[in-house]
């Protein structure tokens, strides 16, 4: 195996917990990395300290015992990409290549495999050239800093985030993508460029150091294998996979509730019960060698934030379903008292009628329009903490020129059935006349409650 394969300890990556990403093209860590300018006019006179500030910032991170050697200005060179295997440095973009950016790389490869890491190949690069663009005002850190500082761009931090591709990292985040996250931002391989005079970006973020160490170094990166919040009893399970050399390094875990810290091995899953509602921050330390360098350590921490969720608690006689009618709508809502809200993972609303799902919403408190007159039934399942819970509520709208007594649902004590079927209440006319009326009457009743309403089969809530 060549250089940085027999050197590469291979991990379980999780895109949640880290920004960086690799290009998959890397160089051998103990080879030293030569470099040259180009014959630029537009170089400044900066260029080669500060460039190589850029690299050692980099190479320190790692032991890497080559590390880089400026071989000169390439006299009467200034012809843009080169594939000619010389890592060049050009300034002032002399063949028109870079467009709306200050500058830009381009790395070339032979297709020798260096290793493969989490089912990624990665190859062995030949060179990288770096273009500047032109119309560029180049400063260094201090001119940066400087209060009285009014235009220009930090060279530094361009020449880092350019590097940091020919070293073999990608962006932290390209454009368009969501880059809320600080650790993207705050990446030297983000792929946006600083503002004028901004000093803030000619130093490396812990992401950017991960992802370097990751390529050349010993590296970990533990994963949680279960949800972070569930009922109690609530298990948590984490794992680290390693692929490397004896000995094989061991990780320690504080659960964060008092207990027994655990001790397991790489490649393994851990797993701890919760027994009492609360929240724990759980720390993972793992320590391994370099893999070049058997004496040195690398080693990190890796933090969780666990929930242990309670059951629900509804007083005596408390229903979890309410609904509030409001000028002929209805607003649903739950005891929400009675629920931790922080293991609250889903919420489903359903209003049917005869077993039909008329509506659906996942809002905490939804807002039903107008419905037909009729009976509904309203259904809520709720995920807490990963246990289901349901509950249902009847749901009668009346007509709008419906009396209370139109939710009559049976034969109340005052009433009963003669053998005609008829209604016969006591004290009512007993003419033949007075007797017709009132069997008529109930006769109109009852058709009208067998009468359907019309009702759509989806109605908008808000």
């Amino acid at each position: 195996m060549r250089g940085l394969l027999s050197l590469m300890l291979v991990f379980l990556y999780s895109p949640d917990t880290r920004a960086w990403e690799h290009t998959r093209y890397v160089r051998e860590c103990g080879e030293s990395i030569e470099w040259y300018l180009s014959d630029s006019p537009d170089t400044p006179d900066f260029a080669v300290e500060v460039i190589s500030e850029a690299f050692d910032t980099w190479l320190d991170l790692v032991d890497c015992s080559g590390g880089h050697t400026f071989m000169g200005v390439r006299e009467g060179h200034n012809a843009g990409y080169t594939f000619d295997s010389i890592n060049t440095f050009y300034f002032g973009d002399p063949a028109e290549e870079v467009a709306g950016t200050v500058s830009t790389s381009i790395t070339s490869a032979l297709g020798d495999v260096a290793f493969i890491l989490n089912g990624e190949t990665y190859i062995y690069t030949i060179e990288t050239d770096v273009v500047f663009n032109d119309g560029v005002t180049w400063l260094t850190s201090e001119q940066a800093a400087d209060p009285t500082c009014d235009e220009g761009i930090e060279l530094k931090a361009i020449a880092l985030h350019e590097i940091g591709h020919l070293l073999g990292l990608g962006h932290s985040c390209e454009s368009g993508e969501e880059c809320s996250d600080p650790a993207k931002q705050e990446a030297a391989m983000h792929w946006s460029s600083p503002e004028d005079c901004d000093a803030s970006r000619s130093s490396l973020s812990a992401d950017d150091e991960e992802g370097f160490r990751a390529l050349h170094g010993g590296w970990a990166e533990v994963n949680a294998e279960t949800a972070l919040k569930g009922s109690i009893p609530f298990e948590f399970c984490v794992s680290t996979l390693y692929v490397t050399s004896d000995p094989e390094p061991e990780c320690e875990i504080d659960w964060g509730d008092g207990s027994e810290n655990g001790i397991y091995s790489a490649g393994e899953s851990i797993c701890h019960t919760y027994e009492s509602t609360g929240e724990h921050t759980v720390y993972v330390d793992w320590e391994t060698y370099l893999s070049h360098d058997e004496g040195v350590y690398n080693s990190g921490t890796v933090s969780f934030d666990v929930y242990a969720c309670g059951p629900p608690e509804l007083g005596a006689n408390q229903d979890l379903i309410a609904i509030e009618e409001s000028h002929s709508s209805y607003r649903l809502s739950f005891a929400s008292e009675a629920i931790d809200e922080q293991c609250l993972n889903t919420i489903q609303w359903q209003v049917s009628q005869d077993g039909l799902t008329l509506i659906e919403s996942d809002s905490p408190s939804p807002l039903i329009t107008p419905l037909d007159p009729g009976h509904y039934t309203v259904t809520l399942t709720l995920d807490v903490g990963g246990t289901e819970l349901t509950d249902s509520e009847d749901l009668f709208v009346p007509s709008s020129d419906s009396s209370p007594a139109d939710e009559w649902s049976g034969p109340t004590e005052a009433e009963d059935k003669d053998s005609s079927g008829c209604s016969s209440i006591p004290r009512l006319p007993t003419s033949p006349l007075g007797i017709v009326l009132v069997c008529w009457a109930g006769w109109i009743r009852r058709t009208k409650r067998a009468e359907p309403h019309p009702l759509s089969p989806r109605r908008r809530m808000t």
